[in-house]
């Protein structure tokens, strides 16, 4: 019975027990104020909240067609799409390792027998030709003791949510250079 325990409270401890620590976020410390009389403030990015059609208010048609061609057909913007897609793809891959996987993999053969071939025993003139198969199985299951497999997640889930961020970026970057780019053309002309 005690031994029965002790294993249960392995698996238990292990079960929350993960590699390494928690990631928190760093504390800075910085003054009420400074020499100018400035007040300091913790910005507060509104990154989750959606941009939209932010340039639509100055209603110029021509404007519009640029930002939605630029977009369309930007190549970095296109590339940070395909590494978002490869980042979630990761973290698919990192979760599966939780559960077991089994993999056949069939190895089809021709074997045959020579009559040139010496034999231990009289084969009275008998031969074989034909297909072999040989289908191997493999079972495999990693135990996540330390949390291991948990640590991955995390930091692929991570990876992903960096690569949806850096498409968020890089589409408002995308308009609002558009954007300046077209005014400043605008007023000169």
């Amino acid at each position: 019975m005690h031994k029965f325990l002790l294993v249960f409270l392995l698996a238990a401890h292990s079960a929350v027990a993960q590699i390494g620590p928690d990631f928190m976020k760093p504390t800075t410390v910085v003054p009420g104020q400074y020499k100018g009389g400035a007040i300091w403030r913790e910005s507060k990015p509104l990154d989750h909240l959606p941009k939209g059609t932010w340039w639509r208010v100055f209603n110029d048609e021509k404007l519009n067609g640029l930002i939605v061609r630029a977009t369309s057909e930007n190549q970095l913007l296109k590339a940070a799409i395909a590494r978002f897609d490869q980042a979630r793809a990761t973290a698919h891959i990192a979760r599966s390792n939780f559960f077991p996987s089994l993999s056949a993999l069939p190895v089809p053969s021709y074997q045959g027998t020579s009559a040139n071939m010496p034999s231990a025993f009289d084969l009275g003139g008998l031969r074989y030709n034909g297909a072999s198969y040989d289908v191997p199985l493999d079972f495999s299951y990693e135990v996540d003791l330390w949390g291991k497999v948990r640590r991955e997640v995390e930091s692929a889930r991570a990876g992903a949510a960096a690569a949806q961020f850096a498409i968020h970026t890089l589409h408002l970057g995308i308009q609002a250079d558009v954007a300046t780019h077209y005014y400043r053309t605008v007023s000169y002309t």
